[in-house]
């Protein structure tokens, strides 16, 4: 495993148990079911940076400036400031009326004016109260209460929650993260005690996440943007080894090529470490492939000896998954498997061996967020936000480079890249009808 600064996996592929999180508390794991066995570990807050929607300072009345509104009968009537020499808190609501020679009178159209004033200004104000308060309601976050980001125990999924934390602060929510167990922290975000989850793969959530929707208790949250993948990659030259590549069905003809002493003469797929339970020695089967599974110690070893063979241009084919740091530094490709379809897992009759299931590659899922029923009414804005948010394996592979491989720690990483990329961020925010001003 590369346990680099986060020292956990990049993402999680087909279940396999994550390692710990060396600079965060232990992760709560539990069964896969809803009972009651989660826990989170507060990381820390993060007081408001910004005021999310600040209200103008209202207009300071001139001499000449005031309220139109209409009266009784739809009669116009003016409220002027005061001029700089009258009393400042109160308006003349005739500056032009005072007739030269009967300033202790008034005519009846005046008087008949002067009630309607009378009766229309408290309700003017309180208007005018009403509107300000609203404006102040806009003018910061709906609730100082902290919205809740559930961490796991992959760096890529670190990196989209921490994304979407940094991005939430700049709005001048309070945010704090936990981290929690993959499956557990769906009956967290169900009790209300975490506010959203930034990651959910369809291939290792089947049953939880649907569960959760029914219960009312949570809601979708839309795409992470995140394009999962799993599958057997191989480097560039691999096609003047292996002619025929990406085709599967091509690998029989250079398994030899990629033997080696331990599994001669069958050639050598590097698999996901044990741990992870990897499915490929029924697939080999399944498709009739002269080939061996080799387990990599771990995740870091099997990426470390995927890059010495490119740089060495060794044959190699390995069992990985995207997105990943990998591919952000070195060339792979994808062997193109009879496409994964729901028939292949339990109809032998389904795909090329009619006598076998699983004679086809892994599914690719989607890959989904997901939050507390109540986070709408309570932060409306920081709803809309997560709602609209997604990344893409592009600025997970970046910043995964930095963390895992570079060993930035994660909290400077992300300052750092959204430092470099203010424009990706802020369109996060206006893509969501919120506004940093």
């Amino acid at each position: 495993m590369i346990r680099r600064s986060i020292g956990v996996r990049s993402s999680p592929p087909s279940m396999p148990t994550g390692s710990t999180v060396s600079d965060l508390p232990s992760l709560a794991m539990a069964s896969t079911n809803f009972a009651p066995l989660w826990a989170v570990h507060p990381i820390g807050a993060a007081a408001p940076e910004l005021n999310r929607h600040a209200a103008p300072d209202p207009p300071r009345p001139s001499a000449r400036t005031g309220v139109r509104i209409r009266g009784p009968g739809g009669a116009r009537v003016d409220f002027f400031a005061a001029s700089a020499t009258a009393d400042a808190c109160c308006f003349n609501p005739f500056p032009h009326h005072q007739h030269p020679g009967r300033q202790g009178t008034q005519t009846r159209h005046q008087q008949e004016t002067t009630m309607t004033i009378k009766t229309t200004l408290p309700a003017l104000a309180a208007a005018l109260a009403l509107g300000l308060a609203g404006m102040q309601a806009q003018a910061a976050p709906e609730s100082d209460d902290p919205i809740v980001l559930a961490l796991n125990e992959w760096t890529g999924q670190h990196i989209t929650t921490r994304l979407a934390g940094e991005t939430l602060k700049k709005l001048g929510y309070n945010v704090e993260y936990v981290t929690a167990g993959y499956v557990p922290q769906i009956q967290g975000i169900m009790d209300g005690n975490i506010t959203a989850t930034m990651e959910l793969w369809e291939t290792t959530i089947q049953e939880q996440y649907p569960r959760a929707l029914e219960s009312g208790q949570a809601v979708d949250l839309g795409d992470s943007g995140v394009e999962s993948h799993e599958g057997w990659i191989y480097p560039d030259y691999m096609t003047e080894i292996c002619p025929g590549l990406p085709d599967w069905q091509a690998l029989n003809a250079c398994a030899q090529a990629l033997a080696t002493p331990e599994t001669f003469p069958k050639g050598r797929l590097l698999d996901y470490p044990a741990d992870w339970a990897p499915d490929n020695d029924e697939r080999i089967k399944a498709l009739g492939l002269n080939y061996a599974t080799i387990p990599a110690g771990s995740e870091g070893a099997a990426a470390a000896e995927y890059k010495a063979a490119v740089a060495a241009k060794r044959p190699i084919l390995m069992m990985f998954y995207a997105p990943h740091w990998l591919f952000n530094e070195v060339d792979a490709n994808w062997v193109d498997l009879p496409k994964s379809e729901p028939a292949c897992y339990d109809d032998p009759s389904w795909g090329p061996n009619p006598d076998a299931v699983k004679d086809c590659g892994w599914p690719s899922g989607w890959v989904r967020k997901l939050g507390w029923a109540g986070m709408e009414d309570k932060w409306p804005g920081a709803f809309a936000f997560l709602k609209n948010y997604q990344v893409t394996n592009a600025i997970q592979e970046q910043l995964m480079m930095e963390i895992d491989v570079n060993g930035t720690p994660a909290d400077q990483a992300i300052a750092a890249w959204m430092d470099a990329h203010p424009d990706v961020w802020q369109a996060w925010i206006t893509g969501a009808g919120l506004s940093l001003n």
